[in-house]
């Protein structure tokens, strides 16, 4: 997809600059467009197939089905801390924030997974 994505764009770049013969700075330039693209075609395919997997929601790394956590297989080892930086604020309205907050997250049931 890469070789094929950079081979299209060089064949494009070629087109544009052979319209008066071809010159030593423009086969420079043809040089660095090739290293160029192809730089840029890795990551674009690399978020393709991302974005593909996010969709068919499929395990990146082991292209298996995607690990769904419901309230009951989440292993209590594990805890996640809340932290709210405050900065030239009044303390009260962060206060009431991360009450609300925490107010929220037992809704879900998961409160016990945060400090």
């Amino acid at each position: 997809m890469i070789f094929a994505t950079a081979s299209i764009g060089v064949t494009m770049m070629i087109d544009i600059v052979r319209n008066n013969g071809i010159t030593a700075l423009e086969i420079l330039i043809l040089t660095l467009f090739t290293v160029a693209f192809s730089w840029i075609a890795i990551p674009f395919w690399n978020a393709v197939i991302g974005f593909v997997l996010t969709l068919i929601r499929r395990d990146p790394l082991s292209l298996g089905p995607a690990l769904v956590l419901g309230r009951e297989s989440r292993s209590g080892g594990s805890r996640t801390a809340l932290v709210m930086p405050v900065r030239n604020e009044d303390p009260s309205r962060v206060t009431a924030g991360l009450r609300t907050m925490m107010r929220s997250l037992s809704k879900t049931g998961q409160a016990e997974q945060f400090d």
